[in-house]
């Protein structure tokens, strides 16, 4: 797979920005038709403790996410309810291990630059931290990144599925 890039993320971030709502719901549309289980990810894992702003954030990044993916010129099987249970038993697994961390921001940096995709962990985390900054509650900052993080693994084995 190719590693998406900066400047990829850039283009992306500045084609998603510059959106009007018609364009919106067109990327909506169309990420319903390619990965329906992934639109219903995006609208339901977080619904019963994210708040408005939070939910709509978390789907924004999660469009922002497919549409990255999309730059790495693969063709991604369609992701089923099953490849997300099994990537979030990954990261589940992966979160355990850094709450256990003594240092869990260090390794949480060192987990994203050992990742297949880092610039897309990048983007969530700065975007957490700095776009997003005032409309998510710091408590689900840890959460909304995992589930993005279950999302980009997700694609990345969906490739892994295709190539076999």
């Amino acid at each position: 797979m190719k590693i998406v890039s900066t400047e990829d993320i850039k283009d992306v971030l500045n084609r998603a920005c510059g959106a009007d709502s018609k364009k919106l719901a067109d990327m909506m549309q169309l990420l319903k038709l390619n990965q329906p289980e992934i639109l219903n990810y995006l609208n339901t894992v977080g619904a019963s403790f994210l708040n408005e702003d939070e939910q709509r954030c978390f789907t924004f990044m999660g469009v922002n996410i497919w549409q990255m993916m999309a730059k790495s010129n693969v063709i991604f099987k369609q992701i089923t309810k099953s490849d997300i249970g099994e990537n979030t038993a990954k990261v589940t697994l992966i979160l355990r291990d850094l709450k256990r961390s003594a240092d869990f921001s260090g390794q949480l940096k060192k987990n994203i630059k050992e990742d297949a995709q880092p610039a897309i962990l990048e983007y969530v985390l700065t975007s957490l931290n700095t776009v997003h900054k005032h409309e998510i509650r710091p408590e689900n900052k840890t959460l909304i990144f995992f589930f993005l993080k279950v999302l980009v693994d997700s694609f990345k084995s969906s490739e892994e599925q295709l190539a076999s």
